[in-house]
This record gives C-alpha cells, sequence and structure tokens, in this order.
C-alpha cells in the first residue's frame, strides 16, 4: 500500500515539473514573440550597442547603446523603435545625441510602450542637447521620453554680448519639423528652450500625450519648456490628452523679434481639433508675468499679461479708476465722469490732441492693452441773446416792422418809413427829445441791447410874402 502511494506521489511530481518547463517555454516563448514583434512590421534587429545604423530603413534595438559621439542620421526615413531601451552617449562625449540633417526624416519611437529613451547630450554649437533638427530635416517622438540634455555655449558665443543663440534647446532644437505623440520631454537644461526651442526656420507639432513638462531649467534653474521664436506657434496635429497620468501638459514662452518674451497666440489648430476646450488645460506659460487664457469657445491659445487702461480728463475735472484686464480679451468702457465747463465730453483717444485711435463714451467690446484714453472735449457754442429795434414815429405816420438781431452782431437799421406833415426826418435817436445816441438812417452798428428809436423830425421853413399897399 506505501508502495503504491509512493509511485502515485512521485508521478505528481513529474507531471508538476512537466507543467513547470510547458509554462517556462510558454512565457520565454511569448517574450520571444514580444520583442519579435517587429517583423511583421518590416523591422530589422539592431544588435550593436556603440554605434547605429547608417543606413535608412526601420531597426529595433536587441540592447541599449552607449555612442562615442553624435549619431548623424542618414537621408533617407529611418525609424527606430526603442523597445523599452535608452540611446545614450558615453560618459565625457561632446555635442548631440542624434543630429538630424536637411533630406533625413528619423522616427524613433517604443511601440512595445517600454518607455525607451533618448538620454543626454551637450549639444552642437550651443544647440540641441539631445536632438538637433536641422533645416530641412523632421523628427517624430512617440511614445518615449527625451531628457538629460544640457546644452552650454560655445566660447564665441558666451565672449558675444550681442549674441541671442546662446545655449539654446537642450532637449531638441528645432529648424526643421519635429512632431510629438504620447511623448515627455523633461529634465533638460539650456538658456531658452531648455525643453525645445523652435527656432523663425522650424515647426512643431503635437498630439496625444505630449508632455514638456517644467523639470526643464534655464540657466537661473526657472522653468523653461518650450520656447518659440518671434511669429511661430505649436500646432496641434490631432486631439490631445487631457485626463489622467497621460495627460497633455506644455509649458511655453513666446519671443519677439527682439528676443524677448512678449504675449500673443501660441496654437494653431488647437480650435479644430479641440473644439470647445479650455487651451489652459493643457498649454501653461513659463512665466510668472503671462499667462495662457482661459477660452471656452472655439479658439486658440494665447499668452497674456494683466493690462490697464487708463483714463486723463485732458484739460477737464474729476476722476475714473483704471480698467484691467487680460491682454487680448475685451471689455466695455466706463462712462466718463469727467466734467468740463464751457466743454462737452465728445469721446475718448489714444493721443491727448486727438491724432490717435478714438473710442466712443461706454463704447464695447474694447482690446484690453496697456494704454491711456484722454478725454475729447467740444466748446458749447455760446449762447445767442437775440434784442430788438423799435421805431417809434415820434409824431410822424406809418408803420415800421421792429427789427431783430443776435447781441455782438453788426446790424444795418431799416430805411425809414415814417413821414411827418411839414417836417423832414433829420435822423434817429434813444430818446423822443433827440437827447441821448443819435443814429442815422440806414446805419450799421453792433447791437448790444435793446433799443427804442425815436424818429427825430425839423419843420419846413414857412415862406411868407409881404406885399406893399400905396392906399
Amino acid at each position: 500500500m506505501r508502495k503504491e502511494h509512493s509511485v502515485h506521489n512521485g508521478r505528481l511530481v513529474a507531471v508538476f515539473a512537466v507543467l513547470v518547463v510547458v509554462a517556462t517555454c510558454m512565457s520565454r516563448l511569448a517574450l520571444a514573440k514580444a520583442e519579435h514583434q517587429h517583423d511583421a512590421g518590416g523591422y530589422t534587429e539592431w544588435t550593436q550597442t556603440d554605434a547605429l545604423p547608417t543606413a535608412a530603413g526601420k531597426y529595433y534595438l536587441k540592447a541599449n547603446v552607449k555612442l562615442a559621439d553624435t549619431w548623424d542620421v542618414v537621408a533617407g526615413d529611418t525609424e527606430l523603435c526603442l523597445n523599452g531601451k535608452t540611446i545614450s552617449l558615453k560618459s565625457g562625449a561632446q555635442g548631440s545625441l542624434i543630429d538630424v540633417p536637411a533630406g533625413a526624416n528619423l522616427t524613433v519611437s517604443d511601440c512595445a510602450s517600454k518607455a525607451g529613451s533618448l538620454k543626454g547630450g551637450t549639444g552642437t554649437n550651443g544647440k540641441g542637447g539631445v536632438i538637433l533638427v536641422e533645416e530641412g530635416g523632421a523628427f517624430t517622438l512617440e511614445d518615449a521620453t527625451v531628457s538629460g540634455g544640457k546644452v552650454t555655449a560655445t566660447k564665441e558665443q558666451a565672449d558675444d554680448p550681442e549674441s541671442k543663440e546662446v545655449s539654446l534647446g537642450g532637449g531638441v532644437y528645432v529648424d526643421g519639423s519635429f512632431t510629438m505623440k504620447n511623448s515627455t520631454v523633461e529634465n533638460n537644461k539650456a538658456a531658452k528652450g531648455a525643453g525645445v526651442y523652435v527656432s523663425d526656420k522650424g515647426n512643431m507639432s503635437v498630439e496625444g500625450a505630449a508632455k514638456v513638462t517644467d523639470k526643464n531649467k534655464d540657466t537661473s534653474n526657472s522653468a523653461s519648456n518650450v520656447v518659440l521664436a518671434s511669429g511661430k506657434t505649436i500646432k496641434v496635429a490631432d486631439k490631445l490628452e487631457g485626463d489622467g497620468a497621460k495627460k497633455a501638459s506644455i509649458g511655453v514662452t513666446l519671443l519677439d523679434a527682439e528676443g524677448n518674451e512678449t504675449a500673443g497666440t501660441i496654437t494653431s489648430g488647437f480650435a479644430d481639433k479641440m473644439a470647445e476646450e479650455d487651451p489652459s488645460k493643457y498649454f501653461s506659460s513659463n512665466s510668472t508675468v503671462l499667462k495662457v487664457v482661459s477660452n471656452t469657445t472655439k479658439a486658440e491659445a494665447r499668452l497674456a499679461g494683466t493690462v490697464t487702461i487708463a483714463f486723463d480728463s485732458n484739460g477737464g475735472a474729476g476722476s475714473m479708476s483704471p480698467v484691467s484686464g487680460e491682454e487680448g480679451t475685451t471689455t466695455d468702457l466706463p462712462k466718463s465722469e469727467f466734467t468740463r465747463e464751457g466743454w462737452t465730453f465728445d469721446g475718448w483717444n489714444t493721443s491727448a490732441d486727438g491724432s490717435g485711435v478714438g473710442y466712443a463714451d461706454e463704447q464695447t467690446d474694447v482690446s484690453f492693452s496697456n494704454m491711456t484714453l484722454y478725454a475729447q472735449w467740444k466748446q458749447d457754442e455760446p449762447e445767442v441773446v437775440m434784442h430788438t429795434v423799435t421805431f417809434n414815429a415820434n409824431g410822424g405816420q406809418g408803420i415800421m416792422e421792429t427789427q431783430t438781431g443776435a447781441e455782438g452782431e453788426t446790424i444795418t437799421l431799416s430805411p425809414k418809413a415814417f413821414t411827418f406833415d411839414g417836417h423832414r426826418f433829420v435822423g434817429w435817436n434813444e430818446e423822443p427829445d433827440g437827447s441821448v445816441v443819435s443814429h442815422e438812417d440806414q446805419e450799421s452798428f453792433l447791437l448790444e441791447s435793446d433799443l427804442d428809436l425815436y424818429a427825430q423830425w425839423e419843420a419846413d421853413a414857412v415862406e411868407y410874402t409881404v406885399t406893399f399897399h400905396a392906399n
């Protein structure tokens, strides 16, 4: 009986051992299959650990690669799957990790989603710590990470106080085309664009969970993630990931033509791909002065600062509080509270003399910007005081209409129309007896008050005849 139990137990152990072997083999087979899933896509296994391909094609890494100097990508289309591995420079090596020249189209991905990475590099001529994308070159980063780049300026750049190209693009410097898909650029350093620097020749597009995080620092250890040259935007090529750990997150600085930080539009395509979304959910400002304007309508992301509209009475009296808001947004102007005796408020202007841009009182949809609006004044018309001139016959006969005129106006008296038998007209006077001011017929003078004018008469001469009689 004991012998039968012993045999039975032995069989169980043997079966268990076989199962373990089978499971191990299946596991190894599955792993091998996972590692070699690239075969179906026409990928070639790359086994070298100190060099990368010198011919265009599709490759996947079998092991980590450490380079003695920069990998200059050849012309044509090259796809490289990191397969969870890392490409880096050997200790002490200088230069960019990868240089993508004109004519080269490089895609680095990790199709096994094993978080492969491109790590380290000191840049070429002060640009592109990890990746240098030259004009005419194209680089796509998909499901992978760029990190550890640290660009230092060349001696000539450092010694030139006018140089604006000092230590640019710690992670990626873009003179050509750079596309990010579900990838991360982090932990890089440079004076400008520690994460990514897009020059006036370059273009950058993003989609999915693209991340250029605040772990990219400039030389003062401040956030410097993506820096865009003047007029450049980040193209949103497809929908951005908005939730969870894979949420897209990109910090941006926009430069003006002089290389100084400025406000302005930083995306293109966002309004189409992310309609009704708030851009500040995905994009942020590297600056503490500017911020991404929240906008839930169909619009692009913009960097904006707080600006103020001030009001100047421009010769008037009173006071008005300034109005502040985000640059690029709009506001309605308040009603003017200024006054000026003898003048009427006539709107606003950006110049005191009215030669600038004009705005109406309480105008709507005025774009916010730092400006002073000067009250414009229109002088009131002087009050017109009318006076009358009344004509009195003063013993004569006839009718004359009253004459009217404005105070300060020169008038000409109407022709005399009165008559007086046996008398002749000799003028007008402001008193019946002719004792005050006299005026001639049809005289012109300055009217200053109401007047009563009295005709002045002289009796005609009477001729008598003396007849002598002889009697």
